[in-house]
C-alpha cells in the first residue's frame, strides 16, 4: 500500500488523526491534498463519500476498514478536518492551475442574493486565507487555526454576506461554540453533537384524538461560565479577524475589552451577556449607516455610564420549568361511600338507602 504524501502525512500527524483513518484514507488512494481535496465540495458530500462508508464499514482488497461505534464522532471530525484544509489549499498544493469555471450568465452573485449563502464562495475562502497567511512573523508565514473554526461555515457566511450588504446583525455568543467541530481543548465538540442529533426531533400528539406531529422548538445553549464566556469571545476574535471586520489590532482591542470586563465582574455574567447584544446593536446599526468600526468600538468602551447602568440592572430569573402531572382518576359510576357510618351490613343499608323510603 503506497503511503500518503508529506503534505497529507504531515497534515495528519499535527492533527493527531487514528491509524485506522489513515489506513482508509490509502485504500481509498486518498493520498495527497489535491486528490482529498478533489472527493467532494461540501460537508454533505464529505459525509456520503468518506465518513459514512468509514463508520457503516468499507471492505477494500479483502480488508474491512471501520471505526468502533463509540469513535465514530472523533473519526468523523478528522475526515472533515482533512478534507477542509485540503480543499482550502487545493489551488496551492496541485501541480497545475485549477480549472477557472464560469458562472452562467442567469445565476446572480452570491453577495447580491436576498438571502445569505450556507457556505464562503471558494475564492472568498482562498483569498481570506492568504491575506492572513502571507503575512510572516520573523520570517515565517504565520497559519490561521482553521480548527477553531471549522464546523461554523454558514454563520462565517452569513457574517461575510451581511458585511457585503452593510445588513449587520450582532454575533450571538453562543453561536459559534454551539456550531463547531472541535472544543478549545481539541476535543470533538458536544454541543455540536447533540445539535446534530436533535436538528429533526418531532414529538407525535395524541391527545385531540387524531394524530399530529409537532417539531419541537430547540432552545440555544447559552454560555453561564467565565470560561465559557472567555472561549466564546475568543471563536468571535478569530471571525472576525478571518472576515477582516476592521484591522486585525482594532478586533483585537474590542474583544480584549470584553474579556476584561467577562474577568473582573464575574458576578455579573448575565448582565455582561445582556449588555453585549445591546452594544453589537449599536455596532451593527452603526455600521450599515457607513460608520467606521473603530470609532464605534472606542465610543461602546468609553461610555461607562451605559456599562454601568447595564451592570446594575437586574435579570429576572427564568421561568421554572413546569412539570408534567399524572392524569385525574375517572370518578366512579357508583355514589360516593364512606365506612365510618357502617358496620355489618353495612352493604345491604346502603342499598337500602339509595333505594329511598318505600
Amino acid at each position: 500500500m503506497r503511503a500518503l504524501n508529506p503534505d497529507l502525512a504531515h497534515l495528519a500527524e499535527e492533527a493527531g488523526v487514528d491509524g485506522i483513518v489513515l489506513d482508509y484514507l490509502r485504500a481509498r488512494r486518498a493520498l495527497s491534498i489535491g486528490v482529498l481535496g478533489s472527493m467532494a465540495t461540501n460537508w454533505d458530500e464529505v459525509d456520503a463519500i468518506l465518513v459514512k462508508p468509514l463508520l457503516d464499514g468499507h471492505t477494500i482488497e479483502g480488508v474491512n476498514h471501520q471505526v468502533p461505534e463509540a469513535d465514530g464522532p472523533l473519526a468523523k471530525a478528522q475526515i472533515r478536518y482533512l478534507w477542509k484544509i485540503s480543499y482550502d489549499q487545493l489551488d496551492k498544493t496541485a501541480g497545475t492551475p485549477a480549472p477557472v469555471t464560469q458562472t452562467p450568465p442567469t445565476q446572480p452573485n452570491t453577495s447580491s442574493t436576498k438571502q445569505p449563502p450556507k457556505e464562503l464562495p471558494p475564492d472568498i475562502t482562498r483569498d481570506l486565507l492568504a491575506r492572513y497567511e502571507d503575512q510572516k512573523i520573523d520570517g515565517t508565514r504565520r497559519e490561521f487555526p482553521q480548527r477553531m473554526l471549522l464546523g461554523c461555515e454558514k454563520i462565517l457566511a452569513r457574517i461575510w454576506w451581511e458585511m457585503e450588504n452593510s445588513m449587520h446583525t450582532p454575533i450571538q455568543l453562543y453561536e459559534l461554540l454551539s456550531s463547531r467541530v472541535f472544543d478549545a481543548a481539541g476535543n470533538p465538540n458536544p454541543l455540536a453533537q447533540a445539535a446534530e442529533t436533535s436538528k429533526n426531533k418531532v414529538t407525535l400528539d395524541l391527545t385531540s384524538g387524531c394524530g399530529t406531529v409537532n417539531i419541537t422548538d430547540d432552545v440555544h445553549w447559552s454560555p453561564k461560565r467565565v470560561l465559557s464566556l472567555l472561549d466564546a469571545l475568543e471563536a468571535i476574535e478569530w471571525a472576525l479577524i478571518y472576515l477582516r471586520m476592521g484591522s486585525e489590532a482594532e478586533v483585537r482591542t474590542w474583544i480584549s475589552w470584553w474579556r476584561c470586563l467577562v474577568r473582573t465582574k464575574t458576578q455579573r455574567l448575565e448582565q455582561i451577556k445582556a449588555y453585549w447584544l445591546d452594544a453589537n446593536w449599536k455596532l451593527c446599526l452603526e455600521l450599515r449607516q457607513g460608520g467606521s468600526s473603530s470609532q464605534i468600538t472606542k465610543m461602546i468602551m468609553t461610555e461607562q455610564h451605559s456599562l454601568q447602568a447595564a451592570l446594575q440592572k437586574e435579570i429576572p430569573a427564568p421561568m421554572p420549568k413546569i412539570k408534567p402531572q399524572a392524569p385525574t382518576k375517572q370518578p366512579k359510576n357508583e355514589p360516593y361511600r364512606t365506612n365510618q357510618n357502617y358496620g355489618k351490613g353495612g352493604t345491604k343499608r346502603w342499598q337500602e338507602e339509595a333505594s329511598g323510603p318505600a
